[in-house]
Order: structure tokens, then sequence, then C-alpha cells
């Protein structure tokens, strides 16, 4: 479906360090809960810290690099290499081939539904249902949901990795909540999918 994917607000879930798949590849997942920034900083601490500028700070909510400061001896942009890796699994994700069933339209292009509001499949000449080629787990960076709107089927690992960028995308943070984590789920899904 258009909706596939992690729910929005999923930065306590990469903080904690839960709820991404788990694929297996040569960057080791850290234990739940080890996250420095769980352990040693709070979400205050970073996003309400004194103010740089009057924009940022306070009860903006926007993080304040006085915040950062105050442990890393220079303000982080970003997790080494994460948008860059980010960009790759995107990339891959949109060139990911699966398949759909193909159902019968009217006219106007509408799907046509039997007595129960079913939609017809069309079936091939030994009565088996047509299928056809779909290509992007993700298309412009949202989710696939088939060229009819019934939904795509893909493998599980790209599946997986669809669910991983879609987890990283809706925490924000460009993997700052948890670097170890977002790097392994990053890594791991693009090693998957090469």
């Amino acid at each position: 479906s258009s909706h596939w994917g992690p729910h929005y607000g999923f930065q306590t879930s990469l903080l904690e360090g839960i709820q991404g798949a788990h694929i297996a590849g040569s960057t080791p997942y850290p234990s739940p809960q080890s996250a420095t920034h769980r352990t040693n900083a709070s979400c205050t601490s970073c996003h309400m810290a004194e103010t740089t500028d009057g924009s940022d700070g306070g009860h903006t909510w926007m993080t304040s690099t006085n915040g950062c400061t105050t442990c890393h001896a220079s303000t982080p942009t970003e997790v080494n290499g994460f948008d860059a890796d980010f960009a790759t699994l995107r990339t891959l994700l949109e060139a990911v081939v699966g398949w759909e069933y193909v159902y019968e339209e009217d006219a106007n292009g509408d799907l046509v539904e039997d007595a129960n509001g079913d939609p017809i499949m069309v079936l091939d000449g030994n009565g088996d249902p047509m299928t056809r080629e779909v290509i992007g787990v993700l298309v412009d960076g949202a989710p696939n949901s088939g060229t009819q709107g019934q939904g795509a089927t893909f493998s599980f690992e790209a599946a997986q990795a669809g669910w991983n960028y879609r987890v990283l995308y809706q925490d924000h943070s460009h993997g700052i909540h948890n670097p170890a984590y977002a790097r392994a789920l990053l890594k791991n899904s693009i090693e998957a999918l090469q």
C-alpha cells in the first residue's frame, strides 16, 4: 500500500535500537538500549540546550550546537557517510523488481469489481492470474503501491531494506539518534540489495 512502512515519530525506536529489520550483513547491530545518546544524554539536553542565536534550543525543540559541544569536541553535522549511504539505498530500492496481479479496468482506467466489490483479476489462457513487473520498492522515496493500487510484491530482503529506509527517513535525525544502529541498518540493507 502507499502507506506501507513504520509510523511517523520513529525517533524513540531508533534511539532504543529496536524495530529495524535486522538483515544479516558485515556490519554488526549494537545491543538495544546501548546508544550513547540514550545512556549519556536526553532529549532535552540536545533539543532544548541553550540557544546559539535565538532560532534554536530552548522551547523551539530545534537542536542547538551548544547541546552537541557539551559532549563532542566539534559539532557533528551527520553520521559519517549517512547521507551518501542513504542515497545509495534509495537508488537501489527504486530499481528493485517485483510483481503485481493484473486486474480488469473499465474505459476510464478504474478497476472492475465483482458482486462482492472485489477487483476482477485478468486470467491467462490457462486460467491463471496474470502478473506484471513492477519496478521499485520506492518510487521517488515513497512506498510503491503498484500500478493499479492493489499492492506490489517484492522479495523479503527488498521489503526489509525498504522498511529500514523508511525507519531512517521517519526518524529525521540522519542517524544521529543512534549512529551505530543507523549504520548497521544502512550498510546491511545496501549489501542485501547489491
